[in-house]
């Protein structure tokens, strides 16, 4: 009722939808942002790992269980970083009613909240870890190895 405009004798009365929509807009292009650098992050950590996931599929890990290994390591980090997310929100929240001066509201009894909230949570951490989660998995377990094997011999 008060997101859309509604115009009383030619002039705009409420109407706040452009704003929710920028903000919105700004939220979520912040959320892409780090999901591209977590995706960095977790690459270049790749090298790191790269001897545990030769050293896996050596002693008989398929693709695809590395694959599902990595993937569960993302959503259970965005589900970490949602729960802390919400939990600061929640404990913010009258804070920022002071600050604005206006009584915000979040409806945690709606069911369709939380489902929206676990919903956006999985499907980042989902995105956030399929990139990583081919990357790692596709690496050659010899070549791998005698990378590690060359780089000790040389220190």
């Amino acid at each position: 009722m008060h997101l859309y405009s509604k115009f009383e004798q030619g002039i705009p009365v409420g109407g706040k939808i452009d704003q929710v929509k920028l903000v919105t807009g700004i939220g979520l292009l912040i959320l892409l942002i780090a999901c591209i650098n977590f995706i960095n992050l977790s690459t270049a950590r790749s090298q790191k790992r790269a001897k545990e996931v030769a050293i896996r599929k050596v002693v008989g890990a398929q693709r695809f269980n590395l694959i599902a290994q990595f993937l569960t390591e993302s959503l259970l980090l965005a589900i970490i970083s949602g729960t802390l997310a919400i939990t600061l929100a929640i404990l913010t929240l009258p804070l920022f009613n002071t600050i604005f001066d206006k009584p915000l509201v979040l409806a945690l009894s709606d069911p369709t909240i939380w489902l929206a909230l676990i919903g956006f949570i999985f499907l980042t951490g989902i995105l956030a870890g399929l990139y990583p989660a081919f990357v790692l998995s596709g690496f050659k377990p010899i070549k791998s190895l005698k990378i590690f094997r060359s780089s000790k011999r040389s220190l």
